[in-house]
């Protein structure tokens, strides 16, 4: 994978099978809280690994953009406005779209809707770029495992401030796609044993984590999980790359941020209005939101396009 092109077609890959396996987990929570059908359960877990893909190929993405372009802060307002510039937008069009996402909505409900804290995602990969940031401009040795460091103390953070799970079970995914940006063609030559150790790792963890009470020790064998996973997944397409170029995939892959925040956006207007019993109205509103996710993409290619043209 070290040409630029065709690290561009696997990162859209990447996304699309990643935001199938989101969506896929949270309409299987949303099914399996009124079925109560263990299958739901189960797909429910698909969510994390997608997360981990996101992050794979965030922190990849990023650490390769800093060989072409200054690393500055105009370097970061222009990653962090990439996502939240369209954020903003869909949530604005989501309430006409979709509704409120509360019949009983207080000033700070509504700063923290336009922030996003509602969506751990869009806070998380912020966080994560800054500290990304702060490690390869101030940092000048060792800056991945600098990286790994202010990581850590971001996730500890977290937990102290008694966050859910997930808005650091998969973020050290983001320092394996970094690390990889920069020695991916060493670790290329060793590219089947880390496969094969990986897939053992991802076993291995996910047998041992439900079976422990502790949570430090439970998050961390979960943690583990996402990593050898998120590793698996890298070198086994290392070893057997291909490419499925169908457009429905690859549309997906670049609707992946839209997808992520209307879908979110839907689930709330169904559990708002008590219409998660009925599958039809599950189905219809996942249709509208890959419709809308659609038009919207378009819509900021189109505006990315005209902004690029008047310069």
């Amino acid at each position: 994978m070290e040409n630029k092109e065709f690290m561009k077609q696997d990162s859209i890959f990447f996304r699309s099978v990643a935001i199938l396996m989101v969506v896929v987990a949270h309409y299987s929570d949303l099914i399996y809280i009124e079925s109560g059908y263990k299958l739901w359960n189960i797909l429910n877990k698909l969510g994390r690994y997608g997360v981990a893909i996101f992050f794979l190929v965030s922190g990849y993405g990023v650490a390769k953009s800093i060989k072409q372009k200054k690393l500055n802060y105009i370097f970061l307002f222009r990653r962090i406005k990439t996502v939240y510039f369209p954020f903003i937008c869909m949530q604005i069009l989501a309430l006409i779209f979709i509704g409120m996402p509360s019949d009983n909505m207080t000033i700070k409900n509504w700063i923290f809707y336009f922030l996003g804290i509602d969506y751990w995602y869009i806070i998380v990969i912020f966080s994560l770029y800054c500290l990304f940031y702060i490690s390869m401009k101030y940092i000048k040795r060792n800056q991945e495992l600098g990286l790994f460091i202010l990581v850590t103390g971001f996730n500890i953070l977290l937990a102290l401030m008694e966050c859910d799970e997930w808005w650091y079970l998969t973020n050290y995914v983001f320092c394996l796609g970094v690390y990889l940006a920069f020695h991916q063609c060493s670790e290329r030559k060793r590219s089947l044993l880390i496969t094969i150790l990986c897939f053992a790792g991802f076993v291995g963890s996910s047998i041992v984590y439900p079976k422990l009470d502790g949570v430090i020790l439970h998050d961390f064998f979960k943690i583990i999980a996402a990593l050898c996973f998120a590793g698996f997944v890298w070198f086994a397409y290392v070893l057997f790359p291909f490419h499925i170029n169908l457009e429905p995939l690859n549309k997906l892959g670049e609707c992946s941020l839209y997808i992520y925040v209307l879908h979110v956006q839907a689930i709330s207007f169904l559990k708002l209005h008590n219409l998660t019993s009925l599958m039809s109205a599950v189905l219809l509103s996942l249709i509208i939101v890959m419709i809308l996710a659609i038009i919207f993409q378009r819509l900021f290619t189109i505006s990315a396009v005209y902004n690029f043209l008047k310069k």
